[in-house]
């Protein structure tokens, strides 16, 4: 069994933001919490030394209104300035994020409910 795990979540408490942790196979923190931004929506997908993070920086109401994908370090905070993924004034919602081999496919759905599926194959060589 693997020896780690990284988490983000969502505090909503008295210093609200993004927060990224290590864990132990216990689920003791190991390092961390760290602050990663004040974004209110997060996807981690991790896979062998490399993490990335999904997160929606700006918000219309509760609806993201567009995404950005970072490398993290294995310390947590990014590696280097995040890359655009979209940008929609309707919203971007459902947001999913798995690595396959050295890419990151992100979808989401925008325009709300009854919008479009949309998809995006990044190399993060």
């Amino acid at each position: 069994m693997g020896g780690k795990i990284h988490v983000t979540y969502n505090e909503l408490g008295a210093t609200p933001g993004v927060y990224w942790a290590e864990l132990d196979r216990t689920g003791a923190v190991v390092l961390g919490p760290r602050r990663l931004s004040d974004y209110r929506l997060t996807t981690l997908a991790g896979l062998a030394a490399q993490t990335v993070v999904l997160s929606g920086p700006t918000f219309t109401g509760d609806t993201a209104t567009a995404l950005e994908l970072s490398r993290l370090g294995s310390d947590g905070p990014a590696q280097e300035t995040p890359v655009m993924i979209a940008r929609d004034p309707r919203g971007t919602e459902f947001v999913s994020l798995v690595l396959l081999g050295g890419d990151a496919i992100v979808t989401w759905l925008t325009g709300g409910c009854l919008g479009t599926i949309e998809i995006a194959r990044i190399a993060l060589r």
